[in-house]
């Protein structure tokens, strides 16, 4: 102020930024001229941060526009720093400052501190200085005297006022030279030039832009807005209290609002809509309301809504020509918003001034908080505060009015009412249109409820959780006395309804029992109809008895209104208001859709709930029929009347259970027929069957269950047996643990960790099966797993299986009386089951438990459930013993033996219940179990971590290493004649090779792998490792350490490995497995590179010429019962190229013996291939959701696709990597819809693309479902995959929200994609379904030319007869394929065949089940494309061929008879000719299109080209290809047969001999199908 006196830089500064602040407090970046530059920026951290990332120790070079890297630092307060930032494409500016930080200064205010800043001249550096400098920077910004302020302010920000006198100057000498890493010589003399002609205005524009680069660098908006919202929150309490004026404007306003809840009507067509609307016009003013139920505190959504100065607001108001906003005005709590509001077509732009305050009132009942904000024009506040004066000729006044209440419903929910008027001021306006624009604007109801949206079932338990917590603080309290009164009623009609006259309805579930009962019934001319009804349900529910009241009480919950939406149920609502929002009540009323003919019917009736201990009831009851209900719309209705109780109580139980009993009386309200009254009853008691789905627990349950058998026997001293009991046991025991004769004989199990055999019992005749294996979990937790048969999940288990009937009767502690009942199928009569279980503890580690036949009187032989002779009683004996091993890894460990022996009885052959694989799918139960308890991913991990150690002690031998290298590169060679294989992993590629003469194969494959180097060498060197064993396959492993020390004698560290493995192929029937004897060696070449090596033990061998008969004979010499001794070479190299991310180049070769075919022997090397790109699948789904990158999303698609060759194996495949997949499994918790919009996904399925806009948190399956489909849709519209995956991200907002989370999701999709299009059957879809279209079209017309002929005289009935025996004798071939195909199916399905086939309905039948990518059935010869294949060649020879000969003959002969030919011989004629050449077109398109056939043999198959485009005309051509010429073959026949039927016998044995000749010159005359010598000459003869 005084230009005499004498200030610091420093002192002007701070004057200069501290009053800039106060005189704009809300904005972010302030620039002044007028005396000094100085530079003001309001940035979003704390002042230490900000400090810390100027000079701190550990200064980052920051990704923003703005780059710093510390030069030199001279102590704690001193540091020099390179500031350099982008001035454009070409240039950069850079400034050396030295930076100097004072704390305590008599210019400086508690918690302020001030930088001094200066400009350092390179030549003042030292050497170690310069060379930190990075590259040079084109200009030179100079700062001299230069201060920065920083200033604690409110919310964590801090106040950044910068000011400093600046110059600009070109590049220096020293900003040139190598140590800066200089650009070339010719761009720097351009930049320099252009420097030096820099004015002192860029300079000032330079230094301006450091404020916008600071505030960037710093930006956090969302969190300031959140800490804004938050510190307000903090202050309710502490607010101004209420004026006399604003509790007046407020009463004014709660009263209007009392008056629009009774006058306003709803507005059409939003009745189903999750926000009600409504519409009042009071006098010419036109006012909306809206009601929403928000999923956020009320206190959160009145902050947001209340806070006008955030910078969400700011953003959404940005280009409003006028925005102010003037809060506590005069000291109080209102504040004055002033904002303009631009009109359309030419309308002079709108003005607001508003008034707005608020205030909040508590429920004096409940203590439930009402939040309310008012808005009334500025006029109306009676303040000294006047707002500036923005009335001018660009603005017309305008007014608004509105009210805002937000009443809590639960901690996170609340009730949203919000009503509004605005009075635009516009003359002449249309007053519907002006109604139009009014009720409009209610739609932003809709967006602020959808923007709190969250998942709608989590809600709905919160909801639920808070009703049940008032019920049990209310218990004992009275009831208001029309309460009272209408309980009594209720109570009165649950107690009358009796026990006579119920009759059973059927339940959805065992678990919910229904029954109805009917009061009166009428009949009028034998149309008998039902009025009044009592309906009865009763189940038990895994929930309190106030949690299922609350859920019964919560009538438009999320789920409710979704289920009514679903079923089209015109209308769902809560009344609302009075005596309806009483705490323990609640009023519905809701219109049920009714069939066609009948009138809707309406429900209006009141719950109320009166809860006692252990105990709530509820009483509902329609209300008076004079209340009448709006609906916005008049919907055509009857009345109906309902009365009922609930009867709620908790049962003792392991946990939380409640009995649930409900009777209702029913009045329909007219007369309505007995079959649909039944029909709704049955359909309002299934809410009992959605209350247990809603609260199924069936998990906690079980595990409770088996905790408590766990506790039995971990208490074993005190248990007490019987003679009987101990018994058993000892019987059991001796039966199968040694009184079996006989030698036991390996199965071939299903899962390498459990060994499988069986023995034939002579004494009974019967086979006794055996499985044992490992558990990784306490023996007293194991056995209670197979003990606790009552368990939820044993049950499901059961029934899904076949399980007709199970119960279990409790003996005592280690006694059950088990019965089964079980359904075989194929015509077999139902099993009955009925044995005794005991168990004992023999000792501490020792666990047994015998299972024996046994009679009781509850279920005597066949009676069960009124199925008297229907059962037949089986018999089963099982043993089973638990032995505890010691821990392996801190895992716990139990062996467990398990034994079998059943005899079904009846008259069942026994080869059929006595075969290895009903064997196996026994024993196979001892698998599942292990699943169960499977700790293998830890057990390994904690192994390969102590092997990770170990290795890291190994030296580095690059003379050895040199040597491996060598021996690996020498191997890594292409052989000549290698192949591409069949299956190749996506991420791998390899090439495979494989001996002519059999028994010699090599194959080589690179994979990466998303792992440290060194674990991937410990995953190989842990060779009995439980990962090595179930990817290898292998029978048996087993390793030792080799010569002492672990090392051999070149001293590389080595293991001693040996491991059977079987040989797969399709003519290996008499391979034995082949058992190698090698090496295992490891060594590292250098830091990044390790190889890893399998070679043949060296040994003595008996001689020469018996190493060449093992060479050439294999199996065949080594006889039946021995694993055949085989060869590996096998060398893994293994290349780290980045953190956590490994490649492996593998190259194998295999000696198994010359008696191994070249397929044989070509399939073992690409199966040991495959193992190697199953370790990195092993790998990759140990990634955590919270590590996943991109390219583990590529990973995690191909692992979906690997090894799944259609829809089914995909979906298969797809179901075993969610359960293994770390990322996935961790995803599925948090978003459980996700593996089911995936599983859509993966079918394939062609559906309608339906936009689903619902945000991901709040996903439903069926919108899930869908949202899977419509990928599918997308990929169809767009030709290239990358496209349609864009295009399906964008319409589904879930999608697109799951793609900005997780950046490995979008790839993964990609990947997924591109296999679902690569075996997509779209085209094939239609194929199909116009080749089932043209057969049954042929038959038919074929069927009325047979009329035709008849009915032409004796000159046709000749053509009759042969069309007669064409059409039988194709049907007849249809017949044979038919029993053929399905000869191990049984009769049944035999017979449906047949009567499909009689039908003339087999073409459509099997081209529906292409379309829908059915895989081949068990037991069936044919897949259903080949079963297609065969009908339509069939068709071809027996029908469509013979039918045009006819045909052609006929029409022929009647031009000869000088009479013209009908048009439907005409049309027959060309649909058979059309048919030909469809059939014979489709056969061989779809084999050349076939991937895996084009894969298998590239040079034969792949004349269609992959153009979608090209495709069809190709297509196209081909029927009328094949069509014309079956037409022109068949009237050349036709003429020569008028001259002699030898003319065509000759004409066609010379067609087919030329043809046969022409295959044989080619070499293509033996056909594919595998038969031997002579036989497949004449086979391939007759298929030719």
């Amino acid at each position: 102020d005084d230009p005499t006196r004498s200030r610091s830089r420093s002192s002007t500064a701070i004057i200069i930024s501290k009053a800039l602040t106060r005189a704009n407090p809300s904005s972010d970046i302030l620039i002044h001229d007028v005396t000094i530059k100085t530079l003001v920026v309001k940035i979003h951290e704390s002042l230490d941060k900000v400090l810390n990332s100027l000079v701190g120790k550990n200064v980052a070079r920051d990704s923003f526009d703005m780059r710093q890297d510390v030069v030199k630092r001279n102590g704690e307060e001193t540091v020099i720093v390179y500031w350099s930032f982008g001035v454009d494409q070409v240039r950069t500016c850079g400034m050396i400052l030295r930076l100097t930080i004072v704390r305590e200064s008599e210019e400086l205010d508690a918690g302020e501190v001030m930088i001094k800043v200066s400009s350092v001249e390179e030549t003042d550096l030292d050497e170690d200085s310069i060379s930190a400098l990075p590259a040079n920077s084109s200009l030179r910004l100079i700062l001299d005297n230069g201060v920065i302020l920083l200033r604690p302010l409110p919310l964590g920000q801090t106040s950044f006022a910068f000011t400093s006198e600046i110059s600009l100057k070109g590049q220096s000498a020293l900003f040139g030279t190598a140590n800066s890493f200089s650009r070339p010589t010719n761009t720097n003399a351009f930049l320099t030039t252009m420097a030096k002609n820099a004015t002192s205005e860029n300079a000032e524009d330079l230094f301006s832009r450091i404020a916008n680069i600071f505030y960037e660098r710093f930006k956090q908006e969302n969190v300031i807005d959140q800490r804004q919202k938050e510190d307000f929150i903090k202050n309710i309490p502490t607010a101004p209290p209420l004026t006399d004026g604003e509790r007046a404007i407020i009463k004014t306003h709660m009263d209007f609002y009392e008056t629009m809840r009774l006058r306003a009507a709803r507005i059409g067509g939003t009745v189903n809509e999750s926000v009600e609307k409504f519409f009042h016009r009071e006098g010419k003013v036109p006012w909306g309301m809206s009601v929403a139920i928000c999923d956020v505190p009320a206190v959160s959504i009145f902050a947001d809504l209340w806070l006008l100065n955030t910078y969400a607001k700011k953003a959404f108001n940005k280009g409003t020509a006028v925005l102010e906003l003037f809060e506590n005005l005069d000291g109080t709590r209102s504040l004055c918003y002033v904002k303009s509001f631009g009109l359309p077509g030419g309308f002079q732009d709108r003005l607001f001034e508003t008034w707005i305050t608020w205030d909040i009132r508590v429920d004096e009942f409940t203590g439930k908080k009402t939040y309310i904000i008012v808005i009334n024009p500025f006029d109306a506040y009676m303040g000294e505060f006047r707002p500036q004066n923005f009335i001018n000729e660009k603005f017309t006044k305008a007014e608004s009015t509105g009210t805002y209440i937000f009443k809590e419903l639960t901690d996170n929910t609340c009730e949203w009412t919000w009503l509004q008027n605005a009075d635009l001021k516009v003359a002449r306006m249309p007053k519907n249109l002006l109604d139009f624009l009014t009720k409009s604007q209610l739609a932003w109801a809709n967006e602020v409820q959808e923007q709190y949206r969250r998942n709608g079932r989590k809600v709905d338990r919160e909801r639920v959780a808070a009703l049940a917590k008032t019920m049990l603080s209310m218990q004992g309290v009275p009831l208001q006395q029309d309460q009272a009164e209408m309980f009594q009623r209720c109570l009165e009609l649950f107690k009358g309804g009796g026990d006579e006259g119920w009759t059973l309805l059927k339940s959805p579930s065992p678990n919910v029992e229904m029954s109805m009962k009917y009061i009166k019934s009428s009949s009028s001319g034998g149309f008998r109809t039902r009025t009044i009804a009592m309906a009865r349900g009763k189940c038990v529910i895994d929930c309190s008895a106030e949690e299922m009241a609350a859920w019964v009480m919560d009538v438009c919950s999320n789920n409710s209104m979704r289920i009514s939406r679903e079923e089209g149920h015109p209308a769902r609502i809560r009344l609302r208001g009075g005596n309806f929002d009483r705490v323990n009540e609640a009023t519905l009323a809701s219109i049920k859709r009714m069939p066609l003919t009948f009138h809707n019917r309406e429900f209006v009736y009141r719950h109320i709930w009166k809860s006692m201990e252990g105990k709530v009831i509820i009483a509902f009851e329609s209300v008076a029929e004079d209340l009448v209900v709006d609906y916005g719309v008049n919907k055509k209705k009857t009345r109906a009347f309902t009365r009922g109780l609930w009867q709620i109580e908790n049962v003792a139980s392991i946990v939380e259970q409640c009995h649930v009993t409900i009777v209702s009386h029913i009045n329909a309200g007219g007369q309505i027929p007995s079959w649909l009254a039944d029909r709704k009853i049955a359909s309002g008691l299934t809410i009992l069957q959605t209350a247990c789905e809603e609260f199924r627990q069936d998990e906690k349950m079980d595990r409770a269950l088996i905790m408590d058998r766990a506790t039995y026997l971990d208490n074993w001293e005190n248990e007490v047996y019987s003679e009987e009991e101990n018994g058993l046991l000892k019987r059991a025991q001796e039966k199968f643990e040694s009184g079996l004769t006989g030698r036991w004989k390996s199965l071939r199990s299903p899962d390498p960790f459990v060994a499988m055999d069986w023995v034939f019992d002579e004494g009974t005749s019967h086979i006794v099966g055996r499985a044992v294996c490992i558990l990784d979990a306490p023996l007293e937790y194991c056995a209670a797993n197979e003990l606790a048969r009552d368990a939820r999940g044993r049950y499901k288990e059961h029934f899904d299986d076949g399980g007709l009937d199970r119960k279990l009767v409790k003996v005592n502690n280690h006694c059950d009386i088990y019965h089964l009942v079980i359904d075989f199928g194929n015509g077999i009569s139902p099993r009955e089951f009925l044995t005794k279980c005991v168990w004992k503890r023999l000792d501490e580690k020792t666990l047994v438990v015998g299972f024996e036949d046994t009679d009781d009187v509850e279920f005597p032989i066949g009676s069960v459930g009124g199925q008297r002779g229907k059962y037949v009683r089986a018999s089963a004996q099982s043993f089973w013993k638990y032995e505890r091993l010691p821990d392996v890894e801190g895992v716990p460990q139990t062996k467990v033996m398990y034994c079998q022996m059943v005899d079904l009885r009846g008259s069942i052959p026994k080869l059929a219940s006595h075969s290895a694989s009903k064997i196996v799918d026994t024993l196979a139960y001892l698998s599942r179990m292990r699943s169960k308890f499977d700790k293998s991913v830890e057990i390994d991990a904690r192994h390969r971590a102590k092997i990770v150690t170990m290795m890291a002690e190994e030296p580095i031998d690059v003379e050895k290493g040199e040597e491996y290298f060598n021996e690996f590169d020498s191997m890594f060679k292409d052989k000549a004649g290698c192949e591409r294989p069949k299956r190749v992993y996506g991420l791998a590629d390899g090439k495979v090779y494989a001996d002519m003469f059999g028994g010699l194969g090599w194959g080589k494959t690179t994979v990466s792998c998303n792992a440290e180097l060194e674990e991937i060498v410990a995953f190989f060197w842990d060779f009995c490792s439980r990962a090595n064993m179930e990817l290898t396959g292998d029978n048996e492993r087993s390793c030792k350490d080799g010569l002492p020390g672990g090392r051999d004698g070149r001293g590389d560290k080595v293991r001693i490995v040996n491991h059977h493995l079987k040989i797969d192929s399709s003519t290996s029937a008499g391979h034995r497995d082949r058992e190698f004897n090698s090496k295992l060696r490891c060594c590292r070449l250098d830091q990044d590179t390790t190889i890893v090596s399998m070679t043949p033990v060296e040994k003595e061998v008996e001689s020469e010429g018996r190493k060449s008969l093992l060479r050439r004979f294999g199996s065949v010499f080594e006889g039946k019962l021995l694993a055949v001794e085989a060869q590996e070479k096998i060398y893994l190299r293994l290349r780290r190229i980045g953190p956590k991310k490994t490649v492996i180049d593998c190259v194998v070769q295999f000696e198994l013996g010359m008696s191994v075919s070249f397929r044989a022997t070509r399939a073992f090397v690409e199966r040991y291939l495959e193992y190697i790109a199953d370790v990195s699948v092993y790998f990759q789904r140990l990634v955590p959701l919270e590590a996943c990158k991109a390219e583990d999303g590529v990973g995690i698609g191909y692992d979906i696709l690997w090894k799944a060759s259609s829809p089914k194996k995909r979906l298969e495949r797809l179901a075993e990597v969610v359960d293994k997949s770390r990322t996935l499994r961790e995803l599925s918790r948090v978003h459980s819809w996700f593996p089911i919009m995936l599983r859509s996904s993966c079918r394939g399925n062609l559906s309608l693309n339906r936009v689903i806009a619902t945000k991901m948190d709040c996903l439903e399956e069926n919108e899930a479902i869908q949202i899977g489909k419509n990928l599918i849709a997308s990929l169809k519209s767009k030709k290239l995959v990358d496209a349609g995956v864009d295009v399906w991200k964008n319409q589904n907002r879930a999608v697109k929200e799951l793609s900005e989370k997780y950046e490995w999701f979008e790839p993964m999709i990609v990947v997924i994609s591109k296999g679902i299009v690569k075996t997509a059957a779209w085209g094939l879809l239609w194929r199909v379904t116009l080749g089932a279209v043209l057969s049954i079209t042929d038959l038919f017309t074929d069927i009325l030319v047979l009329k035709l002929y008849s009915d032409g005289g004796e000159a046709m009935h000749v053509f009759r007869n042969l069309s007669i025996f064409s059409l039988t004798f194709s049907l007849l071939l249809l017949l044979l394929a038919v029993f053929y195909q399905h000869s191990n199916h049984g009769p049944l399905r035999i017979m449906k065949e047949t009567v499909i086939v009689l039908l003339g309905m087999k073409a459509p039948w099997d081209a529906y089940k292409v379309a829908m990518g059915a895989e081949q059935e068990k037991g069936a010869k044919f897949d259903p494309m080949m079963e297609l294949a065969i009908s339509k060649c069939v068709e071809l020879f027996a029908e469509s061929i013979p039918s045009i000969l006819i045909q052609t003959g006929a029409m022929i002969k009647t031009l000869q008879s000088g009479d013209l030919v009908s048009f439907t011989a005409l049309f027959s004629l060309l649909i058979s000719v059309l048919t030909t050449g469809f059939v014979s077109a489709t056969l061989s398109y779809d084999f050349d299109t076939d991937p895996q056939k084009r894969a298998y043999n590239p040079e034969f198959y792949g004349y269609v080209p992959d153009d979608g485009g090209k495709r069809a005309f190709l297509f196209v051509t081909m029927i009328l290809f094949s069509a014309t010429q079956v037409l022109i073959k068949a009237t050349l026949i036709i003429v020569l047969a008028w001259f002699g039927y030898r003319f065509p016998v000759y004409y066609i044995l010379g067609d087919i001999v030329f043809y046969l000749l022409y295959k044989v010159a080619r070499r293509d005359f033996t056909h594919w199908v595998p038969f031997e010598s002579v036989l497949s000459l004449v086979v391939s003869g007759l298929i030719r």
